[in-house]
């Protein structure tokens, strides 16, 4: 986990000349964020603050979490992240994100009415035959069912007799 520390030293480091990228009083933290929803997992840094975990809105999209794509807020208190709850464990730094629907683009199935793709056809045809014969005491019987079929740009054809 050598991103963690890292982290760690890029959070502390935060200027104190920026002060709108300056985090919440706290304590700085390297997170694990994980959706409960997708398994997806992004190391994040992070603050703590007793039970309350701040990240930056960009993580949570990194996650999956398309609501807060378009969120150019530099923190984000979890708890007042609509749809979203969340365990945050001290001693592994995981912070278990579930959300509601909210928090996920909305998807459209069957968008339209979009023309059937033409498909090119080559030519070809096909001959099927099943035939039984028997001979049963001196009794012979034949019997059979065939079926043939073209097909190409303009069409398809068939025709089965017995």
């Amino acid at each position: 986990m050598l991103l963690r520390p890292i982290l760690l030293v890029a959070l502390a480091s935060v200027s104190a000349e920026n002060a709108a990228a300056a985090p919440p009083d706290g304590a700085p933290a390297a997170l694990r964020l994980i959706s409960d929803a997708t398994g997806r997992q992004v190391d994040a840094f992070g603050v703590t603050d007793g039970a309350a975990v701040f990240v930056a809105p960009s993580a949570l999209a990194d996650l999956g979490l398309s609501m807060f794509a378009s969120d150019t807020r530099d923190w984000l208190a979890l708890s007042d992240a609509p749809g979203v709850t969340y365990a945050y464990d001290p001693a592994s730094g995981d912070v278990r994100i579930t959300c509601a629907a909210q928090c996920f683009a909305a998807q459209t199935i069957g968008g339209g009415d979009a023309p059937a793709p033409l498909v090119q056809s080559d030519p070809g045809g096909f001959l099927n035959v099943d035939s039984v014969f028997t001979d049963v005491q001196g009794q012979r019987h034949a019997a059979g069912a065939f079926e043939l079929g073209v097909f190409g740009a303009h069409g398809f054809g068939e025709a089965t007799w017995t």
